[in-house]
């Protein structure tokens, strides 16, 4: 379900690029990368159209193909690498809050618990605490998780999308 949301996120991201404006005028993210030429190392680039054409192509490309790609094990790291540096520069780039962050944290949902697993014992001081609190089992019924699910459905349909 979790997975789901986040598919749905980048989903509506590229049916919202889907657009003459975006894809043909590189509108408007020329006129913010346009404002953005005294940015170090890289803002001299950004008075070129072309640049302008390439960035809002990719963002779309990206935000249509990304789910994709982190479904599929062959290709979940370099799509997560992706990702990290597409939010990354946008949270550079643009104020647009936490949003970046939220985003790099929730496609780790694409990962198995097992790849967790393989990170923690690397560090052995920090998989004792983490591996005692994951084990721990909770009996949860399943009229809880039923419930939980359906709140869960009607608060995304009732909560704008915007």
């Amino acid at each position: 379900i979790l997975r789901g949301q986040i598919a749905v996120i980048y989903f509506f991201a590229a049916v919202a690029k889907f657009n003459t404006d975006w894809l043909l005028a590189a509108m408007p993210l020329k006129i913010w990368l346009l404002q953005l030429q005294d940015f170090p190392i890289i803002g001299t680039i950004f008075k070129y159209h072309s640049v302008h054409l390439f960035a809002s192509w990719a963002a779309f490309v990206f935000d249509l193909t990304i789910v994709g790609l982190l479904l599929f094990p062959k290709t979940r790291k370099i799509a997560y690498i992706a990702v990290v540096f597409f939010h990354g520069l946008t949270g550079l780039l643009f104020n647009i809050g936490l949003f970046p962050l939220l985003m790099i944290t929730c496609t780790t949902l694409f990962f198995s618990p097992s790849f967790f697993d393989r990170c923690l014992r690397r560090f052995s001081s920090v998989t004792e605490v983490v591996q005692n609190s994951i084990h721990k089992k909770y009996s949860l019924s399943k009229i809880y998780w039923r419930w939980s699910l359906i709140c869960l459905i009607v608060f995304s349909i009732f909560i704008p999308h915007q």
